[in-house]
């Protein structure tokens, strides 16, 4: 089958380090490998630029203006070039429809843009919508209300309706849909995220390297692995290893990734006395991810959305890592509480207290380690979100 694999958001590059990028490259990578051909058209560059990629500086005049125009004023800007730039994505997609003409259109939704499912209705070809947040909400929350947010509403309903087949990553977000929109649920399908466990390759070499690096050789290690952004609450997990540090002199704690609140977390490390204890390691290599998680007996992730699917607990899980993650519905969802995973409440204190059972019983942490490692090979690869999707 030929699929024409669509993101028309112009902020998502198929090559940034981020989830987005990782989830866009691994189900295009799972459809080839199932023997389909692919091509993808992604409308924030599909150029490979390597972990340090840099975004262009926005020109002065920008950080001006949004320094002097109300957040209202400046993200009904932005939804009104997303309208205009959906325009445009249409003709160009339109264009490559004519040329490949493609069996299917796998689309990534995104906020207000209806170029996909619009494109694939007037030339009658099958179209499968995956949505990983409630666009319209999600967008409000993180760049502020805006003109165009009742036809946002409008237009998440339309895009939803108008697909053939829509692929959610929760039962939550599945169940939020219904709720707004009186779907039918039958269109949906549940499709939780994954890991690409064939290309977990431990490299002794880099393990051993990444342990001298950071003085990990005979520590416990703590580690988090990921973007860094204010709703991880890496700072929740900071504050619990504080505690723990006092009843336990030899666990460390690894936090391998970057993101804007970085330097906060850098002085608090400091202002907690733990900066020999607390190491970051900023942005690394995708490929080397896994020698850094693979020096890690115990990982953490303090919290997640009501509605997303994390990425990092199946990365954690293939590598039969003991694991502590928020208990929201999609993450219990895939882990159960005490089998495959601690699933606590975003607090330092429940973290803290999740952390010190795993360090006090090793037993628990390689029963539990192993019994997630094996649902994630079994349940939770690409190749298998990638065939539910195109069966759906």
């Amino acid at each position: 089958m030929k699929i024409l694999y669509y993101s028309p958001n112009p902020q998502l590059g198929l090559y940034d380090p981020s989830g987005y990028g990782t989830h866009m490259r691994e189900m295009i990578a799972a459809m080839q490998d199932l023997g389909h051909e692919v091509i993808p058209f992604i409308a924030g560059g599909q150029e490979q630029h390597g972990i340090n990629k840099v975004k262009p500086a926005s020109s002065f005049a920008k950080r001006i203006s949004k320094l002097l125009l109300p957040s209202y004023i400046w993200s009904s800007l932005r939804d009104r070039h997303l309208l205009r730039k959906d325009h445009e994505l249409q003709k160009k997609l339109l264009q490559i429809i004519h040329k490949e003409q493609p069996d299917l259109i796998y689309e990534r939704g995104s906020h207000l843009q209806l170029s996909g499912v619009e494109a694939a209705k007037q030339v009658k070809i099958r179209h499968v919508l995956e949505v990983n947040a409630p666009l319209a909400e999600e967008k409000k929350l993180f760049g502020g209300s805006s003109w165009y947010d009742a036809q946002a509403d409008a237009s998440e309903k339309k895009l939803l309706s108008m697909t053939s087949r829509v692929l959610v990553v929760s039962s939550a977000l599945k169940s939020y849909f219904l709720d707004r929109y009186g779907l039918d649920a039958e269109r949906f399908t549940v499709v939780p995220n994954a890991v690409h466990s064939s290309n977990i390759m431990l490299d002794t070499e880099g393990i051993d390297t990444v342990r001298l690096r950071y003085n990990l050789v005979d520590k416990t290690v703590i580690g988090f692995v990921g973007s860094i952004f204010p709703w991880h609450g890496v700072d929740l997990m900071i504050k619990a290893f504080a505690e723990v540090a006092l009843a336990f002199p030899n666990v460390v704690l690894l936090i391998v990734g970057d993101g804007v609140v970085l330097p906060e977390l850098k002085q608090l490390a400091i202002k907690l006395d733990l900066a020999d204890r607390i190491h970051f390691t900023g942005n690394v290599p995708h490929l080397r991810v896994t020698d850094h998680i693979a020096c890690m007996d115990i990982c953490v992730m303090a919290k997640s959305n009501w509605y997303g699917s994390p990425v990092k607990i199946f990365e954690y899980g293939v590598l039969g890592k003991a694991i502590v993650a928020p208990n929201t519905a999609p993450v219990a969802e895939v882990m159960e509480h005490g089998k495959d995973g601690l699933l606590v409440a975003p607090t330092s204190a429940e973290i803290k207290s999740a952390i010190t059972l795993f360090l006090e019983q090793a037993e628990a942490r390689s029963r539990m380690g192993m019994s997630f490692q094996t649902k994630v090979k079994r349940n939770h690869t690409w190749r298998i979100n990638a065939m539910r999707s195109l069966e759906a």
